[in-house]
C-alpha cells in the first residue's frame, strides 16, 4: 500500500500540472483586453492583450484567443506586418496543437480575423497550413471577384481542371453564367455538382 502511494506521488510530480496555472494579473489582463476590443478601443485592446499573451504562453487555447483579437487590433490600427506575425505564431499554435481550430472564439471574431488573413497574407501561406485552408479559399474567391469575366472564366476553367472535385468553382461559374446572362449554361455547372443529403 505505502509502495503504491509513494509510486503514484512521483508519477504525479514527474508528470505535472494537467493544465498551466494562469496568474490571475494576466487572466484580468485578457478579461480587460477582450472587454476593450468589444467596445473597439484599440489602443487599450493592444496594450492589455501584449500582456496577456505573454502570460498565456503556456495555455495554448488562451493564447491563440487573445492572439486573434491582438491581429484584428494591430489591422484596424494600421500595422499589417503586425498582424502577418501573429498570423504566423498563430499557424505554429495550429500545427503544434490545433490551437486554432479548436479554440473557443466567437463566431463574429473569427470571421473578422479570417476575412483580413484572406486580404493580408499570401494566398500560398494560408494553403500551407491545413488550419487555414478554408481561409486560403476566401483568396481565391475575393481576388477572381474583381476580374472582368472573361479572365475569370479562363481561371475558373484552370482551377476545374486542377481540382475536379471542388464544387466552390462549378458555383462560382454558375455565378459567372449568370452575371452574362446565361442561365441555361449557370443550371448545366449546378447539375454537376455531387448530390449531398441523397438516401
Amino acid at each position: 500500500m505505502k509502495r503504491t502511494t509513494l509510486f503514484l506521488l512521483a508519477l504525479l510530480i514527474v508528470a505535472g500540472p494537467a493544465t498551466a496555472v494562469i496568474d490571475p494579473f494576466y487572466r484580468d489582463r485578457m478579461e480587460n483586453g477582450i472587454r476593450a476590443f468589444e467596445q473597439g478601443n484599440w489602443e487599450v485592446a493592444a496594450h492589455q492583450l501584449r500582456i496577456a499573451c505573454f502570460g498565456h504562453l503556456e495555455e495554448p487555447a488562451s493564447l491563440v484567443a487573445g492572439l486573434v483579437r491582438l491581429a484584428i487590433v494591430e489591422a484596424r490600427r494600421g500595422d499589417e506586418d503586425a498582424f502577418r506575425s501573429i498570423f504566423s505564431r498563430l499557424v505554429d499554435l495550429e500545427e503544434r496543437f490545433s490551437a486554432y481550430s479548436s479554440a473557443g472564439i466567437p463566431t463574429t471574431v473569427r470571421q473578422q480575423f479570417e476575412g483580413l488573413a484572406s486580404q493580408l497574407v499570401p494566398a500560398d501561406l494560408l494553403r500551407a497550413s491545413s488550419g487555414f485552408a478554408a481561409v486560403a479559399q476566401q483568396a481565391d474567391l475575393a481576388r477572381l471577384s474583381t476580374l472582368a469575366p472573361d479572365r475569370r472564366r479562363a481561371e475558373l476553367d484552370a482551377l476545374l481542371r486542377a481540382e475536379p472535385d471542388r464544387p466552390e468553382w462549378l458555383i462560382e461559374l454558375a455565378k459567372l453564367e449568370l452575371e452574362t446572362r446565361r442561365p441555361q449554361a449557370a443550371l448545366d455547372w449546378l447539375d454537376r455538382l455531387p448530390a449531398t443529403g441523397a438516401r
